[in-house]
């Protein structure tokens, strides 16, 4: 049978190994920032700097075109109130989230949307 100092001492290590683990993967999760011309051959989490040349909101799914000298479709679904706020043509903005390669071409899966300062 296992020592209560012995189990102490498991719950301890696991409880270090599982916090190691947690700052790993939201290191992994970081997005990069980058330009839209940047994104051939990228898939993965990407901040893009960009200004919205047009925006469509239909059911629960905003759909904007970003523009930082070439241009970009994305798609948010279920936005929050401030991300359509946000929205709005000409707005200088960060989008972040996850960048596909579809049939259609590239699209960025957005999972925040906010103004530039």
């Amino acid at each position: 049978m296992l020592s209560e100092a012995r189990i102490s001492a498991i719950a301890l290590l696991l409880s270090v190994a599982g916090l190691a683990l947690l700052v790993f993967f939201s290191a992994a999760e970081t997005p990069i920032g980058l330009k839209i011309s940047q994104l051939e051959g990228f898939e993965g989490k990407a901040s893009i700097e960009a200004r919205i040349v047009s925006s469509h909101f239909s059911g629960n799914t905003l759909f904007i075109t970003l523009f930082d000298g070439n241009s970009l479709k994305a798609v948010y679904f279920n936005p929050p109130e401030s991300a359509l706020e946000t929205s709005a043509k000409n707005s200088l903005v960060i989008a972040e989230g996850f960048v596909e390669e579809s049939a259609a071409g590239k699209t960025l899966k957005i999972s925040r949307l906010a103004k530039h300062a």
